[in-house]
């Protein structure tokens, strides 16, 4: 361990904090879904905020880095929007 608990492997490495909600949109569901899928397939530590519905679908996407990879469930009228 390092000074403040970090390790080589943590030292530097950003974490990505997103969000994947759906709503009416120009861009269609599938559309969404592509560039999430490409997002969620960095290594990089995760932490998406996202409906109930779609949590097995993002764990899904981010089954290559499930330790690093922390999904909040919460309905988007709960958010500070």
């Amino acid at each position: 361990l390092l000074r403040n608990g970090w390790t080589d492997m943590t030292l530097g490495q950003a974490t990505i904090v997103t969000a994947y909600y759906r709503f009416e949109s120009k861009h269609s569901n599938a559309e969404y879904d592509q560039w999430m899928n490409n997002l969620l397939s960095v290594t990089d530590p995760m932490i998406i905020f996202t409906s109930p519905d779609l949590v097995d679908q993002i764990t899904g996407m981010r089954k290559h880095a499930v330790e690093r990879t922390t999904i909040i469930s919460a309905p988007l009228s709960e958010s500070l929007m």
